[in-house]
């Protein structure tokens, strides 16, 4: 049997497909090393009779965590600095395709993620999607973050985003 890491893993990127493919986007997920990519949405338009990618992208970088909570209406949770610190510099990085990170909040007991019927397929919690901005953190260990409970990842929320992409007008 795989790890639970692994295991958390592969509910996340399952369950960011399954958004992707609700809200109409292609999503890349490949077995590379990432370097803090996990994976990229890409907008699909309609042109001369055909669907094609329109060339606008949004990276991501997932987590799946058991260790979170909720205060004031923000989901906490604490971030590796240096995972954060790729995401501010992305961030502020002039005409680099942006980047968000996703969290999959998972309840704490393994037998909850997920129930398999032959009516339904259901994946317990939600994710989140949140893009720090402002300056590196001087953290060397955790970084806590707060991301807002309206940030909830969403097919619409997605599509949302990738209109803010294609306009240029992302956060």
């Amino acid at each position: 049997m795989i790890t639970e890491e692994h295991i958390k893993e592969a509910l996340s990127v399952s369950y960011i497909h399954a958004l992707a493919g609700k809200a109409g986007l292609n999503v890349t997920t490949a077995r590379r090393h990432d370097y803090g990519v996990d994976g990229t949405f890409h907008q699909v338009i309609f042109v001369g009779g055909y669907r094609c990618e329109a060339g606008f992208s949004l990276d991501f970088q997932a987590k799946a965590s058991i260790d979170w909570s909720v205060t004031d209406s923000k989901i906490i949770y604490d971030l590796d600095a240096a995972e954060y610190t790729d995401l501010v510099t992305r961030a502020r990085t002039t005409n680099a395709t942006p980047k968000i990170l996703i969290l999959l909040c998972m309840h704490r007991d393994p037998n909850t993620w997920l129930d398999c019927t032959v009516d339904s397929l259901i994946m317990r919690k939600c994710c989140y999607w949140y893009r720090p901005t402002g300056p590196d953190t001087t953290n060397t260990g955790t970084v806590r973050i707060k991301i807002p409970e309206q940030q909830h990842l969403t097919p619409t929320s997605l599509n949302d985003l990738m209109n803010l992409v294609s306009s240029g007008q992302f956060l």
